[in-house]
């Protein structure tokens, strides 16, 4: 069910062919919002992707922002959305069905022209996929993983004790999954340099111009860091690696590094000078030293933990704050060469990568989609905790976003990556109150969709408590708290939440007094409420056992559901059965399944990917290919939203097509416009028409190979009952007559033909007459056979 919300700020209008402002110089002065992106997520116990995540970046003295949809590219726009958020979530659109998406800019005075329209498909997520869970730690999946060269995948690991580095080993797969290890490459004794250091952010990668596995790694001794130096080391796959030293590139300090290749060209980031400045170096073509410097990219920025990408003509680069061991602000800037010039910092995630510090960047890559995460490291981890995250990126024009979501689904095979939520998001942009706040930072701008922007205490007392009024009463389900952290004192927060249904009766749902979280914290909520109160009580200073922060909120995000339905599903659906019916149709049966409210329909999923619905007990599969193999199995759904699990799997074959389609055709004579091989082009709207009105008439089909065929079928020009005989022939020169319709009477829009299976390569129709077009001449629009 489709559920609209129309609220003060919000609101679902359809518009003229041109909704947006005309360019006034008051508008002129407002610029549109830059870096609208957009993701398609799915929602809890839904099967489909059919919601929008948007996002764009705040613009300049903008109070507000209109979003506008639209069905086509060229198509009327209908505004949406009309809030202070500089995102929304599109929710319950048509499943594969692609939406384009503007943004627009208002002030007290005027609101700017459009965005560049953007675009997004929703679609059926497939069956099969593994789950990622940010909230807690995921089991390891079993896949592909390690370095793959020619028959072998490596693995190389590196290890240290109470000295520093102690050796690297090598493990070998034959499938990438199961690895076993192989020996000690690299150890403390391998070169004098080794024996008392440590080796951090390291890269083992493949050169193919060398045929060698290189090691590029920030190198420490084993007391401080005071060295901030480069090591590498290089051996052939699986075998010893000899150390080429340590070094600072072009006599400038390094420590954290990333490595990025383009075009077999090796690159190395470096932060340098104590962090304060990044470089690009272009390494040399064995990647064991640096060549050149290409870009100083940034200057006393303090950046650190740097991933470089390139997508779409832009390279990205995301980095950290330097905070330690504690979660730090997660920036990016793009360019269109790596030589720059480089877009300044932009902000992306909440101030802290949600309890983490930004790492490196995951590329999914299959037949069905590229997809991106970065994959950020959470250094305070508690067991049990995501030791890391998978943050799903989205890119537009040098723009880029993530945002946070419980549970991501992926394929790597295939790159599909769907990010699950569960809920609505029911508090952006509703009323809030607070216990106090300053001027400039009130508690509406925790309920903002703006991470740089928060409600803040007069003062630094403690405990403190907010509220948010989400305007109905909601089932909730999770809420998300992105929290102050100053670098360097950082601190985790104790709190409760409060609920209420009434504003007036609050009831304890949630106690995190325990809670040990830097930063950012997602909880589970259970009960109904449209009051939710977050009461502040403590701020634990990792450095300090004074508490002398000043409660503030920078988010707060709320989800539920509105309609609180029931959550059980129905049955699994039971004795699936398919049967072929023709080259192209398969029809399905299976047992009813049961649900404790009453089942609302069917999904059939073919190969694992949503290919209908039903009503009932049946479907039939059409739109096949010939000699097909194809797997179904089907899953009940009931009213609300409750998905059961899979039938049994069956798999069955089509049968065989028409071996003549788009095979060369030798005739008596034809058309021009109307020409012979359009008789198996596999369209009944094109045709063969022979050069005059006489006959006979013939067209020669050679099926490429030896066929054992058994029937035949005529499309004829305007239904004609033409006459006519088919042989068959083995060479082309010896025919066997197969079909005598010489005195046929009968046409219609198919004429077909069975005869015994005989073996033949050439098949011959020869039109020899019409019955009921007087002066007609021989004109057939399609020509099929089967074996």
């Amino acid at each position: 069910m489709k559920i609209l919300l129309c609220f003060a700020l919000a609101l679902c209008i359809t518009l003229s062919d041109n909704p947006f402002p005309a360019k006034t110089a008051l508008a002129a002065s407002l610029e549109p919002p830059a870096g609208l992106t957009a993701m398609p997520f799915k929602l809890t116990n839904s099967p489909d992707a059919n919601n929008v995540n948007l996002k764009w970046n705040p613009s300049l003295g903008a109070t507000a922002y209109k979003l506008y949809r639209s069905a086509e590219p060229g198509g009327a726009y209908s505004l949406i959305y009309h809030g202070i958020a500089p995102e929304y979530q599109d929710l319950g659109l048509a499943v594969g069905a692609t939406y384009y998406y503007k943004v627009t800019a208002l002030d007290a005075e005027a609101e700017s022209p459009p965005s560049e329209a953007i675009s997004a498909k929703t679609f059926a997520v497939p069956d099969g996929l593994r789950t990622f869970y940010n909230y807690k730690e995921t089991p390891p999946t079993p896949g592909v993983s390690g370095i793959k060269i020619g028959d072998t995948y490596y693995k190389y690991e590196y290890v240290r004790d109470a000295g520093g580095f102690l050796q690297i080993n090598v493990y070998t797969s034959p499938d990438g999954m199961n690895f076993t290890l192989k020996q000690a490459v690299l150890d403390r004794n391998s070169h004098p340099d080794l024996a008392a250091c440590k080796l951090e952010g390291i890269n083992f990668v493949y050169n193919e111009s060398t045929g060698k596995v290189v090691m590029i790694a920030h190198y420490e001794n084993n007391v401080d860091y005071s060295l901030a130096r480069i090591a590498t080391a290089s051996g052939l796959p699986g075998e010893d690696m000899s150390f080429h030293g340590s070094f600072r590139p072009l006599g400038n300090e390094s420590r954290d590094i990333g490595f990025y290749s383009e075009d077999g060209v090796g690159y190395v980031l470096s932060s340098a000078n104590n962090n304060t400045d990044l470089m690009l170096y272009q390494l040399t073509p064995d990647y064991t030293a640096v060549e050149a410097l290409v870009a100083k990219i940034y200057t006393g920025k303090h950046r650190e933990a740097p991933a470089l990408m390139k997508k779409d003509g832009y390279y990205y680069l995301f980095s950290s704050g330097t905070a330690g061991w504690y979660p730090s602000r997660g920036q990016y800037s793009s360019a269109t060469s790596l030589a720059g010039p480089w877009s300044e910092l932009r902000n992306i995630g909440n101030a802290n990568t949600f309890s983490a510090q930004s790492n490196w960047v995951q590329m999914m890559s299959g037949p069905e989609a590229t997809s991106y995460a970065l994959r950020p490291y959470r250094w305070k981890a508690s067991p049990g905790e995501a030791p890391m995250l998978m943050l799903p990126l989205a890119f537009n024009d040098g723009y880029a976003w993530y945002e946070y979501f419980e549970e991501i689904h992926y394929n790597p095979s295939t790159g599909i990556m769907v990010p699950e939520q569960d809920g609505m998001l029911i508090s952006e942009g509703k009323p809030a109150i607070a216990q106090d706040s300053v001027p400039g930072s009130l508690p509406i701008h925790a309920v903002d969709g703006n991470y740089d922007t928060s409600w803040k205490s007069a003062d630094s007392a403690w405990p403190k408590w907010w509220t948010v009024d989400l305007g109905l009463v909601y089932r909730l389900t999770n809420i998300q708290i992105s929290w102050y952290l100053h670098n360097g004192s950082e601190a985790y927060h104790q709190y409760q939440i409060e609920t209420s249904t009434d504003g007036i009766h609050y009831t304890l749902a949630l106690d995190q007094m325990g809670n040990t979280r830097y930063g950012f914290t997602s909880d589970k909520l259970a009960g109904e409420a449209r009051y939710v109160r977050v009461k502040l009580v403590d701020a634990v200073l990792h450095n300090n056992p004074n508490n002398w922060y000043t409660p503030q909120l920078a988010e707060v995000k709320v989800f539920g559901y509105l309609d609180r339905a029931e959550s059980v599903p129905p049955t699994a659906p039971a004795n699936l059965a398919a049967t072929p019916v023709s080259e192209s149709q398969i029809d399905l049966n299976w047992t009813a399944s049961a649900d404790n409210v009453g089942v609302a329909g069917y999904r059939i999923y073919r190969d694992g990917i949503l290919a209908g619905f039903s009503s009932g007990t049946s479907y039939q599969d059409t739109g096949l290919s010939a000699s097909t193999s194809y797997s179904y199995t089907v899953k009940a759904y009931d009213a609300s939203g409750n998905i059961s699990a899979s039938s049994n799997a069956v798999t069955a074959q089509t049968q065989p097509g028409n071996v003549a389609l788009n095979k060369p055709v030798a005739f008596s004579s034809q058309q021009p416009g109307n020409e012979a091989w359009k008789i198996v082009d596999g369209s009944t709207t094109a045709r063969w028409a022979a050069s005059d009105s006489s006959y006979p008439q013939w067209v020669q089909i050679d099926l490429g190979a030896t066929y054992t065929i058994s029937r035949t079928e005529i499309v004829p020009y305007q239904n004609r009952a033409y006459r006519y005989k088919i042989e068959t022939s083995a060479d082309g020169v010896n025919y066997t007559l197969a079909v005598d319709r010489t005195a046929n009477t009968e046409g219609g829009p198919v004429i077909a033909d069975s005869f015994s299976a005989t073996d033949a390569r050439y098949v011959k129709l020869t039109v020899t007459g019409v019955y009921n077009a007087p002066n007609g001449w021989a004109g057939i629009n399609e020509f099929r056979v089967f074996e």
